[in-house]
């Protein structure tokens, strides 16, 4: 956060940057483990058929490792994602000595500026019901299917 808020200092860019950076950044190296583990599990036999049968290194990736390994996958990006949910929302509001910088988000909804101020719940409320219309979504329509897709793919 602090290097990229030193790239483009004096502007909010800075501060959005690497909010999503931070987000993401957690969330690659949550999805690169898993791959990694499930390159580690996939069977000598199996590599050694790979060989036998000459597979490119492309068939060798979508016939052997991306089976193996799309379970895994599928499952640590639905936990990346609710992850990225938190750091977005912790990356939002921080302190950083005298000064405190805020994105506009769901952490401006939820703690006012000062202790002293009103909370918003018409905002509230409204910012809630959209978080939990975004991930019922984001379930149904992307987690269900893939789920579903990776099941039919098991070796």
């Amino acid at each position: 956060m602090l290097a990229m808020m030193a790239l483009i200092p004096r502007h909010q860019l800075g501060i959005e940057m690497g909010s999503i950076l931070l987000s993401l950044h957690w969330a690659v190296w949550n999805m690169a483990f898993s791959f990694y583990s499930s390159l580690k599990s996939i069977p000598q036999e199996m590599i050694e058929a790979s060989r036998i049968y000459r597979f490119s290194a492309w068939q060798r990736f979508w016939q052997l490792e991306m089976p193996f390994a799309a379970i895994g996958l599928i499952w640590n990006s639905i936990v990346s994602v609710a992850g990225g949910w938190f750091f977005l929302i912790a990356c939002e509001m921080f302190p950083l000595g005298a000064r405190s910088f805020r994105l506009p988000g769901w952490a401006a909804i939820c703690k006012p500026q000062a202790s002293s101020d009103p909370v918003n719940t018409h905002a509230l409320l409204w910012g809630l019901a959209v978080l939990i219309l975004i991930i019922v979504a984001t379930d149904q329509l992307i987690w269900r299917p893939l789920v579903a897709w990776s099941d039919q793919i098991q070796i």
